[in-house]
């Protein structure tokens, strides 16, 4: 039956892992992809490429495989190859209903359903192959023009869309920014208003280096009121360099001598 061309498809093919892969088979999985154990429970999974024809055959779309043909006579179907195919696209094919056995479904059609159960004819195929083999000079430079013209179009694409996700990015970034210095600040006024009332555990604090007195280990302490607070070892891994909002953790010496914490206002 005859069926008229309406245009051509390519879809890339990918190529993955999986984790968590048990006992040691290969084969097809589940979407039409090829799967290959590696070995130590990793499994890489590829779905090949595909270069559908569009078509309509009574008022009815009839989408066909045809990278299959073309890349077993051409190689790769790089960009240009793929040009000079639609390039050289007949108006019309003749196309045949598979066998049950040989109808396949589209492994890379997201979520909808799509099952190929049709194929255009060999002899058409061949003919489509020779005036793709026949092309004069002149119409590969255009072939390649158009394709150099297409991933062109494709880069700017994805920059204007990189673009956009840095600037979403970026304002998403300046919102958290925002929403932790008013934190920040909402929290500073208020332990301030518990320092400023007297008899508040919460102190601030300019640590200077300091000598443990009965090992002579270092540590940050700061005086105060003839009281010596000390910082925990677990908050002096980095050198408190400005002034410090601090809690009292523990006496060490009662009334004389404070064991005391950071305490972080975000």
């Amino acid at each position: 039956m005859k069926a008229k061309t309406v245009r051509i498809e390519y879809r890339p093919g990918e190529r993955y892992t999986i984790d968590g892969v048990k006992g040691h088979w290969d084969g097809v999985v589940d979407g039409g992809s090829f799967f290959r154990n590696a070995g130590y429970g990793v499994g890489e999974a590829f779905r090949p490429s595909l270069l559908l024809l569009h078509t309509t055959y009574r008022g009815k779309k009839l989408v066909v495989r045809i990278d299959r043909f073309f890349k077993e006579k051409l190689g790769k179907l790089i960009e240009t190859r793929r040009k000079l195919i639609e390039m050289k696209m007949p108006e019309e094919v003749s196309v045949k209903r598979l066998q049950k056995n040989e109808v396949v479904i589209d492994p890379m059609f997201e979520k909808e359903v799509a099952w190929f159960s049709h194929e255009v004819v060999t002899s058409d195929l061949k003919k489509w192959l020779s005036r793709v083999n026949g092309v004069c000079k002149q119409e590969l430079v255009e072939a390649k023009k158009s394709a150099l013209s297409d991933k062109e179009k494709r880069q700017e694409l994805e920059r204007q869309v990189q673009a956009r996700e840095d600037r979403e990015g970026e304002l998403i970034w300046r919102r958290m920014e925002r929403a932790k210095q008013q934190r920040q600040r909402h929290w500073r006024k208020k332990i301030d208003e518990l320092i400023a009332k007297g008899g508040s555990k919460y102190l601030k604090a300019t640590f200077t280096v300091g000598q443990h007195r009965q090992t002579g280990e270092g540590q940050f302490e700061f005086a105060k009121d003839g009281k010596l607070y000390v910082l925990r070892r677990q908050d002096s891994h980095v050198e408190p360099k400005e002034e410090q909002y601090v809690s009292i953790d523990r006496e060490l010496v009662p009334g004389r001598i404070y064991l005391v914490r950071k305490e972080h206002c975000y």
